[in-house]
Order: structure tokens, then sequence, then C-alpha cells
């Protein structure tokens, strides 16, 4: 994306920031009409067709970024712009309680201490995704096996490995500004090896119950007929596991007792 652009016939503006929206649950751009993201105080960016939304001559500093969609829940991020160059953010929305439940995923309405961290993991091998070369204790990239037009920047996974090793990631930027080459950076380093062959990056999915204790999110494809590894992390720590889910609706118990 080019530092400036015109503006009308004359004028001619400098990027300072530009913002793409995902869907958290597909990794696709949101191009819809509903889709919007915005800096409060701040003049609206141009949205353009392809899902970017392009802020121009922002003063330096630190900005909190909004977004959100008509089937999506709000999100937030926070970023700094320095003197004299463009950023680029990668916002992924939360499907809401109004997102259309696609084919062979799962919808989840589940209960835990209020204000608690919720994490599940679907261990369904048809829902991983595969490294496309080995990596070291201490490596801070991995390189991905994914379809064209999916991202997965931003996304948190539990990395597996056949001799029975595991660790959280989070990937963020890629090398491709389009995330073709599946290379991605990682939030922090490997703390194991792990081999190309028999490793999977399973999906890990999150959120933060309400003041009683509920939480909603949505599963992608196999979560109904895979192990489901959950976790609340509030007062206490808590973990289950569930197999033999209700295809329609996942209601895990993650409270005391």
């Amino acid at each position: 994306m080019d530092d400036y652009f015109p503006i009308g016939h004359r004028a001619l503006s400098r990027v300072s920031l530009a913002v793409l929206l995902l869907d958290d649950l597909t990794g696709r751009q949101i191009t819809g009409s509903n889709a919007r993201a915005w800096i409060e105080k701040e003049k609206p960016p141009i949205k353009k067709n392809d899902g970017w939304f392009v802020f121009t001559d922002l003063r330096p500093g630190c900005y909190t970024v909004n977004a959100e969609g008509g089937q999506f829940i709000l999100s937030s991020k926070n970023v700094n712009i320095p003197e004299g160059s463009m950023q680029m953010l990668v916002l992924r929305l939360k499907p809401g309680r109004v997102y259309p439940v696609p084919s062979g995923c799962l919808r989840v309405e589940g209960k835990a201490e209020p204000g608690s961290a919720v994490t599940i993991v679907n261990c369904n091998k048809s829902s991983g995704f595969k490294l496309l070369s080995d990596c070291k204790a201490g490596d801070s990239e991995v390189t991905v096996f994914h379809p064209d037009g999916v991202r997965l920047d931003g996304r948190s996974f539990r990395l597996t490995g056949s001799e029975g090793s595991s660790e959280d990631v989070f990937l963020t930027m890629s090398s491709d500004p389009d995330c073709r080459n599946g290379r991605y950076q990682l939030s922090a380093q490997l703390k194991w090896d792990h081999s190309r062959v028999g490793s999977l990056l399973m999906p890990a999915y999150s959120a933060t119950t309400d003041e009683s204790g509920r939480f909603f999110m949505i599963l992608g494809a196999g979560g109904a007929s895979s192990k489901l590894i959950c976790e609340s992390v509030g007062s206490v720590t808590l973990k289950r596991e569930y197999e033999n889910i209700d295809p329609q609706c996942f209601r895990p118990d993650l409270t005391q007792g």
C-alpha cells in the first residue's frame, strides 16, 4: 500500500495507518457495508473495496482503534504511530450471537466465574494446520500450510507434536502482506522442537465471561465431532475435556462444584 494517495483532484494525503478487518472464524477479509473502523475524535478513515480502512495524516502517538460489524463483537486494539512512517494493523472480529453458524461449526454458550478468561482448544485434526518445515526451540517464526485467502495472523493455537509436546502460540505478522507464503512471526519463542511430520496447530478460541459468568463463541469446522479442551482462568484455574458433544449447541459448565 502506497504511503501517499490522491484525495479528490488536488489534495495528496499521507497514509498514517491501514487497518484490515478479518472474520475471526473464517480468517477472511470483511468487506460488507456494516463493517467499520474508527478512532475516537479523529476523522473517519477512507474505506477501500478490499476491506482496508485507511487513516490519513495522524499525528505521532498512541491510538485506540475500534472496529465492529453487524454480526461481530466490538473489538479494540492499541497502535503506536511513529513519526514519518505508515503502520498496518490487522483486527480480527469475533462472531456475535446473531452470526449465522456455518455448517459444521459449533455454537458455544457456556458459563464460568464472572470476569474469567476462557479458552477452548479444538482437537479435531481436520481443523488443524500443518507445518511446512521443522522448527526448533528458540525459533520465533513458523511456516504453516493454509488455503489462499485465509490469514492466520492475530490467532492463537496449540502447537502439538507427535512426541507429545504441546505449547500455546500466538501468530503475529507475516513476512508477506497477504499471508500467501504461510510464514508467521510468533509473539514468543518456541519452548520445544516440533517436526514438520506429525505436528499440528490446533485452533484455540477465547472469550471473557460477562458479569453473570456467561460467554459465547463459535468454533470452526469439526468442533462437535472432536475432543474439546476447555480452560477457565479467574480466581482459580479450571480445565475440563469434553467429547460426544451436542452438535447443535455446546454448553460447558466451567464453574466449581
